[in-house]
């Protein structure tokens, strides 16, 4: 019994780790241009939408 609970915690964990890490990629990639944008605009620039880029 005590191996079925031992392998039933490694599977839990593992897939919590698989959505952590899934959430994190896709946070990521969602926010960049937000990231990107913002450190242009905190480094005293303006950001072109259009082009995607700190003038």
């Amino acid at each position: 019994m005590s191996a079925a609970v031992c392998k039933n915690t490694k599977l839990k964990r593992a897939g919590l780790f698989g959505l952590l890490l899934g959430c994190v990629l896709m946070g990521s990639s969602f926010y960049g241009d937000f990231w990107q944008m913002d450190g242009c605009l905190d480094s005293g620039g303006s950001y072109n939408e259009t082009l995607k880029v700190c003038e």
